[in-house]
């Protein structure tokens, strides 16, 4: 079973960045209780890339962040024309929400767009954000925490700069 999947919630399957992104903002025990999964690919390429960062897998159990196993046809794999720069683990992002009809999260680009040419929702930290503050599983304090620590990361400035996560932040200091 896909976390989530009973408990009222969409089922969200996080890419590597979000994850990063997530626990270097301190954030991924309240975006955990959204029902967000993984997968075991995506597991694997968050302890292989230090230059992106890494998230401890007690962290992510800690967070009741469940590692899907990604096995997956090729066959169809080889049907979707997929781009050959996308990584193994984005198209095991994208296999799961494509079997699944979930949401895929992420914010990179060539993840993106090669999701909506598949028809396979796709959505960013922002939306993600947004969904944790209506349900009351972060802080407007605890979302501000999050951007200082962005703003201080230089892997992660670029991402508090964004239109839709300015939105955010706007709405948690109150002035929307």
């Amino acid at each position: 079973m896909i976390a989530g999947s009973d408990a009222g919630h969409p089922v969200l399957i996080a890419d590597a960045c979000i994850l990063i992104s997530a626990e270097k903002g301190r954030l991924l025990q309240g975006l955990g209780r959204l029902g967000i999964c993984t997968t075991d690919v995506v597991f694997g390429e968050l302890h292989g890339k230090s230059t992106f960062g890494s998230v401890a897998s007690d962290a992510l159990e800690g967070a009741g962040i469940e590692v899907v196993p990604a096995d997956f046809d090729l066959d169809v794999i080889r049907s979707l024309a997929l781009p050959s720069s996308l990584s193994e683990a984005d198209i095991s992002c994208l296999m799961l929400a494509r079997e699944h009809d979930k949401i895929v999260l992420t914010e990179d680009l060539n993840l993106n767009r090669t999701c909506k040419s598949n028809e396979v929702t796709v959505r960013g930290l922002d939306w993600l954000l947004a969904l944790a503050l209506d349900n009351s599983h972060l802080s407007f304090a605890d979302v501000l925490d999050a951007f200082s620590l962005w703003r201080s990361d230089p892997r992660e400035a670029n991402l508090s700069r964004r239109p839709g996560m300015l939105a955010i932040e706007s709405r948690c200091r109150g002035t929307s």
